[in-house]
């Protein structure tokens, strides 16, 4: 007599909660019967099929008994494949592999196998040794619970090899690994926006090895990754935005084409994206932007934090677009968008993050001559005690502050704001030359007694600061904001919001 397949029972009993009720959601109200057999077969504590055909005979012929176990069968897979569908091929292998680990320990090895080869399935869309590795560990455990039986010399071979070609992989893997910590750990603390020559010196250095001089040597996608990642950072930081842009180009594809790294490693994905947007603007490349923030939007909702970060990387996007003249959309309309958004994400937003968004909108109002607002939202950054922290943000946000002022005519606030900012650089010895340009213009600005000596002083003013941005360590901080809009705007008698059009008609 056949022995009865306890494989439906045994798929039920391991079953979570959570499985359980999205199966139970999900299942047709005419598949009552259905609905019934799953539930007795959960609470049998021992698989008895007797029992269950005795209970369903007048519903259920022998045929139609074991139809229903099949059908049973197949409806919780495909629940389970729905459930986890969108956590990503890496999860569902890991659910897999999990499986395998419980199965194993109860020593039912024939199931082990069933899970195994759908995990090998699900590994084949996914270039990631370390799995392959767990994936070929657990087959080897397999093999030798049951003392290789059935396995030839040639399949050991071929499981030898297989083996040692995965093993190869996360070598390469590592290595690259290593010397990316190494690079990121040097940027932490050079700091992102000043990066300092003596940190490219030292990341070149670093990246003057083999395995970052082609990408040939990059033999998986996570490797390959890293690769053009870590170049990506070092030529956008050392001002090469072509060479960066090329990188994260090829990155960007190599994820399209792989979409599973989109689900599997949700926060890499949109900080690809930013990254890609970011190194676009500076190209003035307003198509590769655009695709960026599409991107972005076309995401489905994930976890809080996740969905925080999108809107912060949206937010400084379309905001950059706007300020770095790429595009004369309405200012009131973009501020309008952002602005009501911003305390709904503000505990899931770190410091950096909150004070990057205000500042944005702060700039977008100041650009559009709503200075009373611009100073409002200033006031988040600057009357946070710790903002120091970041003495960037803080530091322009001072300084556009002082313009604001001085537009309003409140002078006398000027020439004491412009000497707690001197204060404040000679503390922290920040002495960079674009700070001392504006400085030395708002102190002798309210000496000014005819608009030529104003034009005259503004003109040197904007050669010396168009200067500057050729600079790789003072063009990072007066990317900031581009002080040429205001002085441009001043010199021509006209508004910011005027200045900025023309400069995008003029591309």
């Amino acid at each position: 007599m056949k022995t009865p397949s306890r494989d439906l029972f045994q798929l039920i009993q391991s079953l979570s909660t959570e499985e359980k009720r999205f199966f139970k959601k999900g299942i047709h109200k005419e598949n009552g019967l259905y609905e019934s057999l799953f539930d007795q077969i959960a609470r049998q504590p021992e698989y008895d099929e007797e029992v269950l055909k005795q209970k369903f005979a007048s519903q259920l012929d022998a045929n139609g008994f074991s139809f229903a176990k099949q059908y049973l069968y197949q409806s919780l897979l495909k629940s389970l494949e729905i459930l986890y569908r969108e956590q990503g091929a890496t999860r569902q292998i890991r659910i897999e592999l999990n499986t395998v680990d419980l199965l194993f320990s109860r020593e039912l090895y024939h199931l082990c196998r069933k899970h195994l080869k759908r995990a090998k399935k699900l590994l084949t869309g996914v270039d990631n040794p370390m799995l392959w590795l767990e994936l070929q560990d657990w087959e080897f455990k397999l093999e030798r619970a049951v003392y290789w039986q059935g396995v030839s010399d040639e399949e050991f071979e071929k499981m030898s090899s297989d083996l040692e070609a995965v093993s190869g992989r996360i070598r390469t893997y590592l290595d690259y690994f290593s010397l990316n910590q190494q690079f990121m750990y040097l940027l932490s603390q050079s700091g992102f926006v000043r990066a300092s020559t003596d940190f490219l010196e030292s990341a070149g250095e670093l990246l003057d090895r083999e395995i970052f001089s082609d990408e040939q040597y990059a033999n998986s996608i996570p490797s390959r990754g890293i690769f053009h990642n870590t170049w990506g950072v070092f030529y956008y930081l050392k001002g090469d935005f072509s060479k960066a842009f090329h990188h994260y180009r090829q990155l960007f594809g190599m994820v399209e084409r792989n979409r599973n790294i989109v689900y599997d490693n949700p926060q890499f994905y949109v900080g690809m994206l930013f990254n890609y947007g970011v190194i676009a603007l500076q190209l003035r490349d307003l198509t590769a932007v655009n695709e960026a923030i599409s991107k972005l939007e076309d995401l489905p909702k994930g976890a809080s934090r996740l969905n925080a970060r999108v809107f912060y990387y949206k937010t400084i996007l379309k905001s950059r677009i706007f300020l770095d003249s790429l595009h004369a959309e309405q200012p009131d309309i973009l501020s309008s968008e952002i602005e009501p958004q911003v305390p709904r994400f503000r505990d899931k937003l770190n410091k950096v993050e909150f004070y990057a968004i205000y500042f944005n909108l702060s700039l977008i109002n100041f650009c559009s001559g709503e200075y009373k607002r611009a100073l409002h939202l200033l006031g988040h950054i600057l009357n946070d005690d710790q903002i120091p922290q970041f003495p960037d943000i803080f530091l322009i946000a001072r300084l556009i502050r002082l313009i604001i002022h001085f537009e309003l005519g409140n002078l006398d606030l000027v020439t004491t704001m412009a000497g707690n900012i001197y204060r404040f650089l000679a503390k922290r010895q920040l002495k960079y030359r674009l700070e001392s340009l504006v400085m030395q213009y708002m102190r002798k600005a309210p000496d000014f007694t005819d608009r030529k000596s104003v034009i005259k002083y503004l003109s040197e003013l904007k050669t010396e600061l168009s200067e500057l941005r050729k600079d790789p360590e003072e063009g990072k901080i007066a990317a900031y904001f581009d002080f040429t809009i205001w002085i441009d705007a001043k010199i021509q008698h006209k508004s910011m919001l005027e200045i900025l059009k023309e400069r995008n008609k003029a591309g």
